[in-house]
């Protein structure tokens, strides 16, 4: 496979008063032809900034995004239009991400209006009919108005309207966490199934480790704005080398009743986003920090071979140091 997309030093600040809130800094990573990597962390890691940023739907503050070896930082308005046709986004509530005065039909042709002008009314009535049959929405849902429609209806136009300009790379933000649990897994079988029939890239933004572990190949997990670890998933899942990545999954549910697992309790406060500490910024709750961890921002270095990469100095002494989570 080859590389699709390439973050090198991304980062973000919000200008406030007294400074600036550091949501996104300094992250970089690939994606493949066809690969799903899957984002994860707290709520207000940065994840979200992240694909947004990645999509200039918010302007960096520093880095390059680089889609099939294009700069799309670099990109004037006209261009990256034309560029957001192979680079699409999933949003987390889809009522909110669609036109409450538009038709289904209306909202999906939309896209085909602004990246397919060359298409004649039949060719894109033809087009969304099609669409919605992908994501298994009948023609005549292509009446009715969002409000019209329940939750897991408007997610499957949403990722109707994603798919319309024929992308390579969605933006998954948190696609499937306001809806029940039943139309989650509906959901997330469409999303898998489309890749796998349509060549896609996702990246895939969750708190749900679950998701995460059942529909990516690769997992980052970010803190404060950083990726702190990465690697192929179910490495990171059997032996995670970063205290912040151990806790995240000594919290999740285990299929195996009869395995132990010690929940890993953090303590201490959260660093402000503003006012960023020296050092390893999660030094402040780590149960295994040490002096030299408030001393300079760790490096995110390969460890356990040469896939698996974790920004902590004692990555290699942690399965030793903390309860083992094992695999899910």
């Amino acid at each position: 496979m080859s590389v699709l997309l390439e973050v090198a030093g991304l980062t973000k600040r919000f200008p406030v008063r007294g400074g600036a809130v550091h949501a996104v800094s300094d992250v970089s990573f690939t994606i493949e032809e066809g690969e799903s990597l899957g984002l994860v962390g707290e709520s207000g890691s940065g994840k979200t900034t992240t694909g947004r940023c990645i999509l200039r739907l918010v302007e960096p503050t520093a880095g390059t995004v680089r889609f099939r070896g294009r700069d799309i930082t670099a990109l004037g308005r006209r261009d990256l239009r034309a560029a957001r046709a192979d680079m699409q986004v999933v949003f987390q509530e889809p009522y909110e991400s669609l036109n409450p005065r538009m038709t289904v039909h209306q909202i999906v042709e939309e896209h085909l209006l602004l990246h397919r002008p060359e298409l004649s009314k039949a060719d894109r009535a033809a087009q969304v009919a099609e669409l919605l049959d992908k994501v298994s929405l009948r023609s005549e849902h292509g009446r009715r108005r969002p409000h019209e429609l329940s939750g897991g209806q408007q997610q499957r136009v949403g990722i109707a309207r994603a798919i319309a300009t024929d992308p390579a790379f969605l933006v998954l933000d948190e696609p499937t966490s306001s809806l029940d649990v039943s139309v989650r897994a509906q959901i997330l079988e469409l999303l898998l199934g489309l890749q796998r029939d349509l060549g896609l890239s996702y990246l895939f933004i969750s708190h749900d480790l679950s998701t995460i572990q059942y529909s990516c190949t690769r997992v980052a997990v970010m803190y404060l704005g950083r990726i702190v670890e990465v690697g192929p998933t179910r490495e990171v899942f059997e032996e995670p080398r970063h205290p912040y990545t151990r806790a995240l999954l000594s919290a999740l549910l285990r299929p195996d009743v009869d395995q132990s697992v010690s929940r890993i309790q953090l303590e201490g406060e959260i660093p402000s986003a503003i006012t960023l500490p020296p050092g390893c910024a999660f030094a402040s709750r780590c149960p295994v920090a040490i002096g030299a961890c408030v001393e300079a921002v760790p490096e995110l270095r390969r460890v356990a071979g040469d896939a698996q990469r974790a920004a902590c100095l004692r990555a290699e002494e942690i399965p030793a140091l903390m309860a083992t989570p094992g695999p899910g």
